[in-house]
């Protein structure tokens, strides 16, 4: 509404006595709804550890796509974008320099640990394949999703992701995908956000 009449309505509304202005709002008990029972919170924790990797405590791959055909069903009804980030990280290997040896188990927990630093709650990490993890970015546009994948690769490669990883053996390769943007299929939109090799 033009201010003329917002100022106008609340004028009215404070005048009829039927709105009041405080400082803070009173802190109200959390109660159990009469005739509800409560949420067993700890039952959904275990459904969800049941989707974890148990050594780096990350979704499963087959988990990581269950989400993403969700959010696929929810741009179908809704029309909301979304994106994800594929990230695959490697070391080249000491002896051969066109060979490429997977990230030991501490360096993709650290991964893990700077992304999950920089994605907010809504987003969903979890593994791509067997190596690889990916980031499921729901009401976010190719642009949106470029720009932060950058960022992570900047987190990334900021500092050695353990004492005995030299950054410069690190192969990192970000690839981006987004629905409407991108793509209109889910097996188009992973095909796409397969990072070329570094």
């Amino acid at each position: 509404l033009p201010k003329i009449d917002w100022v106008l309505v609340l004028y009215t509304l404070v005048s009829c006595d039927l709105v009041h202005f405080i400082e803070n709002l009173p802190e109200t008990p959390k109660q159990a709804v009469a005739g509800v029972p409560p949420v067993d919170w700890q039952v959904v924790r275990a459904f969800e550890k049941s989707m974890l990797r148990t050594d780096t405590e990350l979704y499963t791959y087959p988990a990581f796509l269950y989400f993403l055909e969700k959010e696929f069903a929810r741009f179908e009804r809704f029309s909301q974008p979304f994106s994800i980030i594929i990230i695959e990280a490697v070391l080249r290997n000491t002896k051969n320099s066109k060979v490429t040896d997977p990230l030991p188990l501490s360096a993709v927990k650290e991964v893990a640990k700077r992304v999950d630093r920089l994605k907010r709650k809504t987003d969903l990490l979890g593994h791509y394949e067997t190596f690889g993890l990916a980031l499921l970015l729901p009401l976010t546009d190719g642009t949106s999703a470029r720009s932060f994948a950058s960022r992570l690769a900047d987190v990334i490669v900021s500092t050695p992701l353990s004492d005995d990883i030299d950054n410069a053996s690190l192969v990192l390769s970000i690839g981006t995908a987004s629905i409407p943007e991108s793509c209109q299929d889910l097996g188009a939109m992973l095909a796409m956000a397969r990072p070329t090799k570094a």
